[in-house]
């Protein structure tokens, strides 16, 4: 059923007017068109050359907040995972309350219940000490053989590029790591009880990126145990499209198993991701907390406004769908499984459109909708962008890193902070100050620890740059310091500085513009004229004494130097 307000202009027939009165995402939801992954066309289509693809029109079931199910959330829930091993246990304890008492809160409208998570000392605590090892390197290997066998039999340190004894053939897949490459990294974990005897975790991470399939597996066992507990994963880059990780865990790694994909494609013509998790059997734990979460999740989507849509899904198979309709909207599709693994009636998909985002997601809305959608590797650099701020000041113009922009005219001859680290003793100092009002120059210097980098313009614009007084020719670039951590190359008509150990992923200066880029470890961690990059655009004009400035003018002025003058 569609319902509408019609009005119209006698005047002008064709400026009539239709408002749609039922809610625009469930009828959206309904007509859902196909989610097209790029690499449909190779693995299957129909005689007519479509792909051949789960449709996502559904059939539509009204339901509101009050609906039956919800009569019965007034249960409370106690689970406790118990880590004797570690000495400890988990427990979360789940009380659902009425609307009345939690009001218009977000977190009552998300999940509907109060909970306390609560770390509690194990029954029977048999724990000593805990010693953790964490080693990189070549020697990685050795290091995990000699923890495991202090917790067997003693053995022969086997040489760099070996495997963990006992983990070698376990995986199914069609190459072992271990067998050709160190581990990136090893951790140890040793737990000596007060009964003498050693137990712990083993764990090592291995990755080979110079192959066609990038691919990396995780290894991970008990020590002390004669079960033979393990966990593998394998995780596989199979095109520029789409990644595979698989994760079996138990005896052998033969017990559980869980296959997860990530997919970028489209959604009608706007660029999207899928992600899907299928699974073979699940410890018992999982099927309860599975159970749990269907209790609340209906009733939450519900109240959030999305749109329950009754659908006969694949059974052990969760799907979720991300479609970015602008920098700042997305739509989602939920896909719930059926039968054993979740109650029965929980055979539903939950959709909503235009799902307002707190953050400008920078994909490119000008691409070709019938062109070929984002890969893998530019959907992770456009989701890392998202975590990176970045400062301009060009001529008059500033912009911090909260996006809040004022105009200051900066009086020559001394240095303003534009951004520094102010959390902690300070890894690194930004200062700009302008040099010549007529031809808008400025010269910029950065204290990266007890360094100092200087680029000064000269009258031709000409940049010069100077490492601890001093100068680096243009034919030396690009430039790194003896220990690698501060980087210098040219870019363009500048030139970019860039500290990543430190948070300062890029620093380019031209002589007239200033784009400072800081990682997402400064979050809420920097000052200056920049800005404290934690969001807040109210109190942006912050001062050096936690103050707050009346004016642009007067908050650009706390940050001058004080032991400058200025013309």
């Amino acid at each position: 059923t569609e319902a509408f307000s019609v009005t119209r202009n006698t005047e002008d027939p064709n400026l009539d007017k239709q408002i749609q009165l039922l809610a625009e995402s469930a009828l959206n939801c309904a007509s859902k068109p196909r989610f097209r992954p790029e690499a449909m066309h190779s693995e299957g289509t129909d005689s007519a050359g479509n792909a051949v693809l789960s449709d996502e029109v559904m059939s539509m079931k009204t339901v509101t907040p009050s609906d039956e199910r919800s009569q019965n959330l007034s249960a409370g829930h106690i689970t406790c995972i118990e880590a004797p091993t570690f000495g400890f246990r988990v427990c979360l304890e789940m009380q659902s309350e009425s609307d009345a008492k939690l009001g218009d809160m977000l977190l009552s409208k998300v999940v509907g219940f109060n909970f306390v998570i609560s770390f509690k000392p194990a029954q029977n605590p048999v724990l000593e000490n805990i010693e953790v090892e964490i080693q990189t390197g070549p020697r990685s290997a050795a290091k995990i053989i000699q923890m495991t066998t202090t917790a067997e039999k003693p053995m022969t340190t086997h040489p760099k590029g070996r495997v963990l004894r006992g983990l070698r053939g376990v995986l199914t897949t069609d190459k072992n790591l271990g067998d050709s490459f160190p581990p990136l990294f090893a951790i140890v974990c040793r737990i000596r009880g007060s009964d003498g005897n050693l137990r712990g975790y083993e764990l090592a991470l291995y990755a080979d990126a110079t192959a066609s399939k990038p691919r990396a597996q995780i290894l991970a066992m008990e020590l002390g145990s004669m079960e033979n507990w393990k966990v593998c994963v394998d995780a596989e880059k199979q095109n520029e499209y789409k990644a595979l990780m698989v994760m079996r865990w138990g005896k052998d790694c033969q017990d559980y198993k869980i296959t997860m994909e990530g997919i970028t494609g489209r959604l009608a013509t706007n660029p999207a991701l899928k992600f899907k998790a299928k699974w073979e059997r699940v410890p018992s734990t999982m099927n309860h907390a599975g159970k749990v979460l269907a209790l609340y999740l209906p009733w939450a989507a519900v109240t959030l406004g999305f749109t329950e849509l009754v659908h006969r899904n694949p059974s052990k198979q969760l799907s979720l769908y991300l479609a970015a309709t602008s920098p700042r909207t997305l739509d989602m599709i939920l896909k719930t499984p059926e039968a054993d693994f979740w109650v029965l009636w929980f055979q539903i998909t939950f959709c909503k459109t235009t799902v307002p985002l707190p953050f400008a997601v920078p994909f490119d809305d000008t691409q070709s909708p019938s062109g070929p959608p984002l890969t893998l590797t530019e959907t992770l650099s456009m989701l890392a962008d998202l975590y990176r701020s970045e400062c301009i000041a060009e001529g008059v113009s500033f912009t911090t890193f909260d996006g809040v922009q004022y105009r200051y005219e900066m009086p020559r001859g001394c240095f303003h902070v534009l951004a520094q680290n102010c959390i902690s003793s300070p890894r690194f100092i930004i200062l700009m100050k302008a040099v010549s009002r007529s031809a808008s120059l400025q010269a910029l210097k950065a204290h990266i620890n007890d360094n100092v980098i200087e680029i000064i313009p000269s009258a031709s614009g000409e940049l010069r740059l100077m490492y601890n007084n001093h100068e680096v020719p243009p034919r030396n670039l690009p430039f790194t310091d003896t220990h690698g951590e501060v980087v210098v190359k040219r870019e363009g008509q500048g030139l970019v500085l860039s500290v990543e150990r430190y948070g300062l992923d890029r620093v380019y200066f031209s002589g007239r513009r200033m784009e400072l880029r800081v990682g997402s470890a400064m979050r809420g961690r920097t000052c200056g004229m920049c800005g404290r990059n934690d969001g807040e655009t109210n109190l942006a004009f912050r001062t050096p004494d936690e103050g707050l400035a009346k004016s642009a003018a007067g908050f650009a002025h706390s940050w001058l130097l004080n032991l400058d003058s200025c013309k």
